[in-house]
Order: C-alpha cells, then sequence, then structure tokens
C-alpha cells in the first residue's frame, strides 16, 4: 500500500548495515535480502553463560585437586575446549561495531581451531574410554599424545582457509564464508561451502556415527560382562574388581561424546539446509544453531560439575556406610 515507505526504511537499513560495516554484513535475511542481529546476539549471550558455567568448572576441579587424576584432566581437557569455543563466540558481539575484517579473520581461525580441538579430544575420549572397556587396555600413559595431537591438527587443519583466503563472515558470525559478496543476492559462495564440509561438517558427521556406534557396542559390551559369573581363584576376583572400579571411574566420560553427537545434529541439518538452497541463511534456522553450539559448551561444563558432585556424594556415602560397621544404610 505504501512502496515508498517500504523502499525508504529498507534503504535506511542497508545504509545502517554499512555504516557499520564496509565488508562484512550479518546473516542474511532469506526474505528480504537485508541484514539480523539477533543470531550474533543469542550466539554471544548464550556463550556468556557457557563461559561462566566452564570457568566454575575449571575451578572446582583446581581447587579440589581433582586434576592429578587422569580421568578428571581428561574432562578437564574437554571443558578447557569448550570455554575456548564460548570466548571467541562471545567476542563477535564486536562485529556490531567493528568494521575491521583482520578482527573477524582472527575469530574465524580461532573458532576454527578450537571446534576442532573439541573435535579431536572427543575422538581421543571416545578411544580411550573403548579401549578399556572392550579391549581392557589402559592407555593413561597416552595422555600427551592426546594433547600434542590435538592442538597441532586443530592448528594446521585452522590454518587451511588461510590459504584460499575462505575465512571472513559466515552468516552471523565470523568462520569460513559461504556466500559471494556478504550473501547479496543470496548467491552461494561453492568453495566456502565445500571447505566448510571439509573441515567441519564431514569430519564431525563420521565422528558421529562412529562414536554413536562405539558408545552402543562399549554398552552391549559392558552389559554382558556385568552378568554374574563364578570366579575360580582370588586373583581372577581381584582383577575383576579393579577393573569394575576403574570402569566405573572411566565411565563418566562417555557423556562427552554423547553431549557432542547430540549438539551437532542441528547445525548439520542447518547447514545441508543451506547448502541446498540458493537464498541465504534461514534466520531462525541460524539462531537454533546458534543455541546449540552454546548448548555443547554448557552442558559439557555442567557434565564436569555433576561429576565431581556425584562423586563426593558416592565417597561420602562410603565413607558413613565404612564408619558405621556397614549399617547406615540399614537403619530406619
Amino acid at each position: 500500500a505504501h512502496p515508498d515507505k517500504g523502499e525508504a526504511r529498507s534503504t535506511s537499513v542497508i545504509r545502517h548495515r554499512k555504516s557499520r560495516t564496509s565488508s562484512m554484513a550479518e546473516c542474511c535475511n532469506s526474505t528480504s535480502g537485508v541484514y539480523d542481529n539477533s543470531s550474533l546476539i543469542i550466539l554471544s549471550a548464550s556463550n556468556g553463560a557457557t563461559v561462566f558455567v566452564c570457568f566454575f568448572a575449571i575451578m572446582v576441579t583446581l581447587f579440589l585437586g581433582l586434576f592429578r587424576q587422569t580421568v578428571y584432566r581428561l574432562a578437564l581437557y574437554q571443558v578447557l575446549a569448550a570455554m575456548e569455543v564460548g570466548i571467541v563466540l562471545v567476542a563477535q558481539i564486536n562485529l556490531l561495531n567493528n568494521d575491521d575484517k583482520s578482527f573477524c579473520i582472527a575469530m574465524a581461525f580461532l573458532f576454527t581451531q578450537a571446534m576442532l580441538a573439541k573435535l579431536i579430544l572427543t575422538i581421543w575420549v571416545t578411544f580411550h574410554l573403548v579401549a578399556f572397556a572392550v579391549f581392557h587396555k589402559n592407555l593413561k600413559k597416552l595422555e600427551i599424545f592426546y594433547l600434542v595431537t590435538t592442538l597441532l591438527f586443530s592448528c594446521l587443519v585452522a590454518s587451511i582457509p588461510f590459504a584460499t583466503k575462505s575465512y571472513g563472515l559466515s552468516g552471523s558470525w565470523c568462520w569460513i564464508e559461504d556466500s559471494e559478496n556478504n550473501c547479496e543476492k543470496g548467491k552461494k559462495d561453492t568453495t566456502g561451502i565445500i571447505e566448510q564440509f571439509a573441515l567441519w561438517f564431514g569430519p564431525s558427521t563420521a565422528i558421529l556415527l562412529t562414536t554413536g556406534i562405539a558408545m552402543i557396542v562399549m554398552l552391549v559390551v559392558l552389559a554382558k560382562r556385568s552378568r554374574p559369573r563364578p570366579e575360580k581363584n582370588t586373583i581372577t576376583v581381584t582383577g575383576h574388581y579393579q577393573n569394575r572400579k576403574a570402569l566405573k571411574q572411566l565411565l563418566p566420560l562417555a557423556v562427552y561424546p554423547i553431549l557432542f553427537c547430540l549438539f551437532n545434529v542441528f547445525p548439520l541439518v542447518d547447514y545441508l539446509y543451506d547448502a541446498l538452497h540458493e537464498t541465504a541463511n534461514d534466520s531462525i534456522l541460524e539462531s537454533v544453531s546458534a543455541l546449540c553450539n552454546a548448548g555443547l559448551g554448557f552442558t559439557t561444563g555442567m557434565a564436569l560439575i555433576v561429576h565431581i558432585l556425584v562423586s563426593k556424594l558416592l565417597a561420602r556415602n562410603r565413607k558413613y556406610v565404612s564408619e558405621s560397621g556397614g549399617y547406615g544404610t540399614m537403619q530406619h
């Protein structure tokens, strides 16, 4: 009814975005072609909660001296990687008033490196769990190897987009660019889409599937071994008891691969939807993906906190039962 007003409003919005940044833009609205701040604000705000929870989990682990145990250190590495992702994504709120493309490129590199570190650590945790639960191999001596390979490969792989100059604005935040001219006309950048798949969505999908299979196999094996069976000698009984005790300590680590699988399903769906459509990113899908990014880090931190609380409560209960002569839990 009022085309002049609509055109004036559109021109005003675009001018405002251009004044905010000359070479970067936010998530393109798939219908109007103008930009929307909501996904970036959701991303940064939700990851602020993630950083707080992860920092608290790390402080509790250090304060209680639990970092001396291999199980807690492996969990701590997961939380550190999650906090790094969170810090980088919180920092990207500066895109609202920062037109420096070098800042965006730096954030894109750090985001990619941190996510890859989280991915590689998930691989090692899964490997560590399956090796012990299925093959009775305690690989705690490989801890340094886990760390070195995680840092080395995450940094090397995250450096690849520098060669193709692919780092920049991807939707609402800085990552590998997937649209030409900052989403103008919704035209896709095939090179960027391929790089996104090769460096993240492809490997994460493969890990998602293999981790899921590994967890199922591990649980099936554990279920079979948990069945009561007669032991013939004291050595066998002692060894079986020690294995069960070690396994109980390691099992909480299984939550990290499971969380990785759960929170990476929707971003994968969003990526496939975006890659198969000529229009730019859908703001609703992108906002949900932003929440999934934060959700993975938040639940990773919470998992460590819950692990510590449950361990302390069980230890206190065992101590109480022991001091009461085994009858503490039998009293009415």
